[in-house]
């Protein structure tokens, strides 16, 4: 190669570089001055606003909402905007972030009603509302079911402050009635049925015992003893004399208990039939109202059967 040549060849190759460097440098220059360029808004006032409003109204201008705290506020509602940053009618390019504090709403709350609920449903409401529930009293009142809220403290539309107590009074139902356990040994198993059916009261267990100078079916012990307290409903456990002839019978003691379901008119007739070997006897027939306990102590054999009849339809079979 001539020395010309080599010459001209390195002159097209710095006016090839020295294109590319301009080429670069003008397109720096574009840039930036787009950027420079961008547009501007001013700031908006979003205290007082909802935040959805205020999201729309920044999309709108080109600007990003930022959540940057939360807290509660007397005043402001909750998810209101309380402050900004930056503050209104500064100037920002779009693209920028607006930060908001939003309002919790304010500590202070209404206390709701719950007299008439039940206490799980009660409590859950003042857990609605940012409440817990307090000290929880219960006393018995026969009008009003139990576990419901009879009275609440501080009463209903009260304004109290977040995560307080409110105290319950609570209802234990009717009151039940106690019973002083009478004397029953030396009486007849019959005998003693009819005494414990007096006083709401029922047979549980029934142990046979031989005793030579007792007729059957005499109450030689019962638990609890005579002069004790007991509930209504409560059972009675009974010890009651056998002779040696007990042994060879097939025949035992057993406690029939039917509760009357509600129905249509009122007191509803019950008839009881006991069906064994022997044949079918009537053994209860009376007139009682909805939710009367019906408890028989009644003799059966293996395989005997308890027909209940309810306003004349049979309705249940108890076997034994």
């Amino acid at each position: 190669m001539s020395v010309r040549g080599f010459f001209l060849g390195l002159v097209k190759l710095l006016i090839f570089i020295s294109g590319l460097f301009i080429i670069g440098f003008l397109s720096a220059l574009i840039t930036i001055n787009l950027v420079m360029q961008k547009e501007q808004v001013k700031v908006p006032s979003l205290i007082g606003k909802d935040v959805v409003d205020a999201l729309e109204m920044l999309n709108s201008l080109g600007l990003n909402l930022i959540v940057e705290s939360r807290e509660f506020h007397q005043t402001m509602p909750a998810n209101t905007i309380i402050s900004q940053s930056p503050a209104p009618g500064k100037l920002l390019r779009t693209g920028r972030d607006i930060k908001v504090s939003l309002s919790k709403g304010t500590e202070i709350v209404i206390i709701p009603d719950i007299t008439g609920e039940p206490l799980l449903r009660a409590q859950s409401i003042l857990q609605e509302h940012s409440l817990k529930s307090g000290y929880i009293a219960r006393i018995y009142r026969r009008n009003i079911e139990e576990n419901i809220v009879i009275s609440q403290d501080p009463p209903a539309g009260d304004k109290i402050r977040r995560n307080a107590t409110v105290n319950l009074l609570v209802s234990q139902g009717q009151e039940p009635v106690y019973y002083c356990m009478p004397e029953l040994v030396g009486k007849s198993l019959t005998e003693a049925e009819q005494i414990l059916q007096n006083l709401h009261l029922t047979i549980g267990n029934i142990d046979y015992e031989f005793h030579e100078k007792l007729e059957p079916d005499i109450i030689i012990a019962q638990f609890p003893e005579s002069g004790y307290r007991l509930m209504q409903g409560e059972k009675v456990n009974l010890r009651v004399s056998k002779n040696k002839s007990f042994d060879n019978e097939i025949s035992t003691y057993k406690v029939l208990q039917y509760t009357v379901p509600p129905g249509e008119g009122g007191r509803r007739r019950v008839r009881i039939v006991l069906r064994d070997e022997q044949g079918e006897k009537e053994i209860f027939h009376e007139e009682k109202e909805a939710n009367d306990q019906i408890e028989l102590l009644i003799k059966v054999t293996p395989g005997a059967v308890a027909l209940i009849y309810l306003d004349g339809n049979l309705i249940k079979e108890e076997r034994f």
